[in-house]
């Protein structure tokens, strides 16, 4: 099943006796965004590369990336992405060159 399934999926599922691997629906939704899986990356001790997440205004984000910049000059491009996009959309590079 394509997407993440909603209530009403598990609940046909369910009915007709047939398994869904899936988590709930609101744990699907708050952990399949990106800034959450960076999240949990880093509570697991993977190395992650510099970023900033929690960022929603034209302000934030750009004071986010001029200090994130500013910790990291040898950081080449930047990507911006967008957390509830998909497919490639919302996705931005800025290179340094």
């Amino acid at each position: 099943m394509p997407g993440t399934p909603s209530v009403d999926d598990i609940k046909l599922c369910s009915r007709m006796g047939i398994c869904l691997f899936s988590g709930s629906p609101a744990l699907n939704a708050k952990y399949s965004l990106k800034s959450k899986s960076k999240e949990i990356f880093i509570e697991s001790g993977i190395s992650v590369p510099p970023g900033s997440s929690q960022v929603s205004t034209e302000k934030e984000i750009l004071i986010a990336l001029t200090k994130l910049i500013a910790n990291n000059m040898t950081v080449q491009r930047w990507v911006f992405k967008i957390d509830d996009e998909y497919g490639s959309r919302g996705i931005g590079v800025l290179d340094m060159k």
